[in-house]
């Protein structure tokens, strides 16, 4: 009778062999293919898990997140509408499957089209960089103390964020440099958002992004005026400053292990986005700007953990999402007019 844990196991005997035949060490061999099949079989029963959790027969709340009755359709914890049971199984296979459309999902979404209008119509972008001046007339914020020719005379696009172009200080937000800047600030806001979300929800996550977006953006210009420089200061990450600066500010407040654990990763980005921004000549003002704002809002704003939002602040976060598709549709007009 034959044993099926060695028949599994018995390709991998059979690559050892020839691996020794080669001159390789099949003691080596053996002990990678065979843990790296275990991991596989992990990964499948992670996946058997997860299928039998899109099919249990309870509806969590989209709100407040308690468990209710098959048949429920108001939740009994907080009265919020329930989904249909179609529904609720379609939200957790996005769920369970991480592809949910969280506005972590469609701010990227957003940054890929700006950087795809840029490089369609711009003069000297590519696919790979981004010109400054095709930057600046998409809608990057903008100032220098050399205009050489008046600033009626000029295009309107060309114009700087104080000569009464302030959506600048929003619509750099969405613009980037490069594949590498792109690149960063996606893979950043992939991973920071979805844990701004887990404490403060949706709504609240988006306002502070938008809120903290225009106050790096405004730190920014301040500081070249200050300074009396030229400066065109574009990308998300004075944004990502902000939700880094609210989580360590919250983290140190909460002082449970989640909260150490959040305020512990949120310092750890602060050393990755210093250290990328000195090796693509970053804007550190926008960023202490972010930082700053957020570690403000972290003492103004409630975490809502398993609370739902109140009216007020679901209006504020379907503002704050108007705000980005706005902007989005500001450096089309500008790109392609």
């Amino acid at each position: 009778m034959s044993d099926p844990q060695r028949d599994e196991y018995d390709w991998i005997e059979t690559v050892a062999r020839l691996g020794k035949a080669v001159g390789m060490n099949p003691v080596r061999i053996r002990w990678k293919l065979r843990a790296w099949q275990d991991r596989q079989k992990g990964r499948g029963r992670q996946i058997k898990g997860k299928a039998q959790a899109v099919k249990r027969e309870h509806k969590s709340c989209p709100v407040c997140k308690g468990i209710n009755a098959a048949d429920d359709r108001k939740c009994t914890h907080c009265g919020a509408r329930l989904r249909t049971r179609q529904g609720e199984m379609v939200a957790r296979f996005f769920r369970q499957f991480g592809l949910g459309l969280g506005f972590e999902t469609l701010l990227v979404a957003g940054f890929v089209l700006t950087y795809l209008l840029v490089v369609v119509g711009g003069q000297d972008s590519s696919l790979w960089d981004q010109s400054s001046q095709d930057l600046v007339m998409a809608g990057g914020n903008y100032h220098t103390i050399q205009p050489g020719v008046p600033w009626d005379m000029l295009d309107w696009r060309m114009r700087p964020t104080m000569e009464l172009q302030y959506w600048r200080l929003w619509t750099y937000a969405f613009l980037h440099g490069g594949l590498m800047h792109i690149g960063f600030n996606t893979w950043a806001i992939l991973y920071i958002a979805p844990r701004v979300r887990e404490i403060y929800g949706t709504n609240k996550a988006l306002v502070v992004y938008v809120a903290t977006g225009v106050l790096s953006g405004a730190a920014s210009l301040a500081w070249a005026v200050l300074m009396q420089k030229d400066m065109v200061s574009i990308g998300a990450s004075g944004a990502l400053c902000g939700f880094i600066g609210l989580m360590m500010v919250w983290g140190h407040m909460d002082r449970t292990m989640i909260g150490i654990r959040f305020r512990n990763s949120m310092a750890r980005w602060v050393v990755y986005i210093v250290i990328f921004g000195f090796v693509v000549g970053a804007d550190h003002a926008a960023h202490i700007g972010g930082l700053v704002g957020g570690g403000l809002l972290a003492l103004l704003i409630e975490p809502n953990m398993r609370k739902g939002d109140a009216t007020p602040w679901r209006m504020a976060g379907i503002g704050a999402g108007l705000a980005c598709a706005a902007a989005v549709a500001l450096i089309a007009i500008m790109t392609l007019s």
